[in-house]
């Protein structure tokens, strides 16, 4: 095979492998594979069993109560990485007023959501399935907010971070407790992304091929010892590019972007181990 024939197969191979790579990944939704582990958004939710079922409190006076955060201004955090598992963050207030009687403890008190969003706009729930919060009397002094998230409930959630507030609402209070939730997902299947660094090191492989005069195409080319031995050096680039998404926390948010960023952090940083290992040769052969 000749190296223009060569270069144009390995041109359109890393064509139909980037764009099966920007379906799977830069869509608008995750991976379809996640479809078979999404729940029923109208069947029971993992956050009830997380954060349990308590009777609403009664007997309180109207706006006899204040709270106050114990932690005031701090915007807490949920990074699920690429779990869709519930999880839940407790929100301590301190609370000031008439004193209750020892009936309410374990009671809750109304809660309202707002609605979680990334910067772009896009919702991180459907209140009724995915996003769950109980604020619970623990004694005469002290109220804890509990927020459940379950995105593996219902719709799909797109990888980033979504920013929204939590305000504890009850009739009994002066003025509504308010407290700010961060959650941070990232795509949720290593196989795109191992795929795409995959593409990338072979694509490197293939110019590094077709561009040796000495050889005819990637056959020829992997059987000289000199040349798999660089092999080496490019898979350890390979690996620390791979390992840009395993650090990352939101990797998949820029759909597209990322997906392009990767193949190409990935090829670059192949052909740049199979170049190094290839000047150390010349290098050590005074060439």
């Amino acid at each position: 095979m000749s190296n223009g024939i060569f270069r144009r197969h390995v041109l359109l191979w890393a064509i139909a492998v980037i764009g099966v790579c920007l379906l799977i990944i830069g869509g608008r939704q995750e991976v379809a594979r996640t479809g078979s582990v999404l729940g029923d958004p109208h069947g029971e939710s993992r956050c009830r069993g997380l954060i349990g079922d308590r009777q609403p409190v009664e007997g309180r006076k109207a706006n006899a109560y204040t709270l106050a955060p114990r932690t005031p201004d701090q915007t807490h955090q949920v990074v699920f990485g690429t779990s869709r598992q519930a999880e839940f963050v407790t929100i301590e207030f301190n609370e000031t007023g008439r004193s209750g009687g020892s009936e309410q403890v374990d009671r809750v008190l109304r809660t309202n959501v707002a609605e979680f969003q990334r910067t772009d706009g896009r919702k991180f729930h459907n209140p009724k399935d995915q996003i769950w919060t109980q604020a619970i009397i623990r004694n005469r002094d002290t109220v804890s907010l509990r927020v459940c998230f379950d995105p593996g409930t219902g719709r799909r959630i797109i990888p980033g971070t979504y920013v929204g507030t939590v305000a504890i609402d009850d009739d009994s209070l002066t003025e509504s407790a308010v407290a700010s939730v961060q959650v941070t997902l990232k795509y949720p299947d290593l196989w795109g992304p191992l795929l795409l660094v995959v593409a990338g090191a072979m694509a490197a492989i293939g110019l590094k091929a077709a561009a040796d005069e000495t050889t005819k195409g990637p056959g020829s080319w992997l059987r000289q010892p000199k040349n798999r031995a660089a092999l080496i050096f490019g898979f350890a680039a390979a690996v620390a590019v791979f390992g840009t998404y395993l650090r990352s926390e939101d990797w998949g948010a820029n759909g597209l972007l990322d997906v392009g960023s990767l193949f190409g952090a990935a090829f670059a940083g192949f052909l740049a181990g199979l170049t190094a290992h290839q000047a150390g040769e010349n290098a050590g052969k005074g060439k």
